[in-house]
């Protein structure tokens, strides 16, 4: 029996069930992601490629700093991500949920959730999220 890319793909999509809880809006912009382990405190410069409400997919030149894996078994470091949302800025801990090497964009795709966001910072990402959507609907 010969079996297609596609009947392949098919057949995966079947056991594939969406991860996100909320929609993700695609955004471009620049931003830290503040690491902080007991022997070191860092910030990696990183790109977040769309956002919602509970997380956002940021790209990466790496994921080791200072000898040190971002995710880690034995000794998660914490994480927080800063970024400016028009004329706001953003700070929120975040928790790595999967990552991998894009060869098409060179760089690692980071998947990321928010953990213990401030009721104000969860006001300000659904406020720029609405400006997202409005100038998208134009």
């Amino acid at each position: 029996m010969l079996i297609t890319l596609s009947s392949l793909m098919d057949r995966i999509s079947v056991f594939y069930s969406e991860r996100r809880k909320d929609f993700r809006h695609p955004v471009i912009c620049d931003a830290l992601l503040n690491i902080w382990c007991p022997d070191f405190q860092d910030n990696l410069a990183v790109t977040v490629a769309n956002l919602s409400t509970t997380g956002a997919l940021i790209y990466a030149d790496q994921v080791f700093v200072h000898r040190h894996h971002l995710i880690s078994i034995d000794d998660t470091p914490q994480l927080c991500l800063k970024m400016k949302l028009s004329d706001e800025y953003f700070e929120s801990p975040v928790e790595i949920k999967w990552y991998k090497w894009s060869v098409e964009k060179n760089c690692f795709e980071i998947g990321v959730s928010f953990i213990l966001m401030l009721e104000k910072t969860r006001i300000a990402v659904t406020r720029f999220i609405a400006k997202l959507r409005h100038r998208a609907s134009y």
